[in-house]
């Protein structure tokens, strides 16, 4: 598991990318439902099962890949978040992108900590300086996630 970071750098880490910024939209889960529960003053707890999949937020991303950005993530908890992006290079305005970062917004989940480690992969559809990015984390708890790019 921890040649997999190596490789990932490798493979996306030599392409540049101009400065961009981005605006997080909304995502689809693979699982519907979570138990997203709420503590009352006297300390009762009511429940519901749903994510939330408007995912509003923004994020910059430096020429040299240092990306910095936040959203409303899927537990309806704002999440700061900072680290690394790859991109291939475009191929008939395709390519392949990757973000590695810390994220905030998660400690409520078990086991998580107060900064979790995030990979994102993803597709990017480039049109001028205008893109399209279509994320995908697999997995049984997995979502998609789609963001629009404006290359400055």
């Amino acid at each position: 598991m921890k040649y997999i970071y190596a490789i990932l750098f490798l493979i996306f880490g030599p392409s540049a990318v101009a400065q961009t910024i981005g605006l997080h939209t909304i995502s689809v889960h693979q699982k519907s439902t979570y138990d997203w529960c709420k503590y009352n003053t006297g300390g009762n707890r009511t429940c519901e099962k749903k994510y939330n999949n408007t995912n509003l937020g923004l994020y910059y991303i430096h020429e040299s890949g240092a990306t910095v950005g936040g959203y409303r993530n899927s537990y309806g908890k704002n999440t700061l978040y900072a680290g690394y992006t790859a991109s291939t290079q475009d191929f008939h305005g395709l390519s392949a992108v990757a973000t590695f970062a810390l994220a905030t917004g998660y400690s409520s989940l078990y086991g998580v900590g107060v900064l979790r480690p995030v990979i994102a992969p993803g597709l990017r559809f480039t049109m001028g300086s205008v893109a399209m990015r279509y994320t995908f984390v697999p997995g049984k708890e997995g979502f998609q996630h789609l963001s629009l790019e404006y290359k400055l």
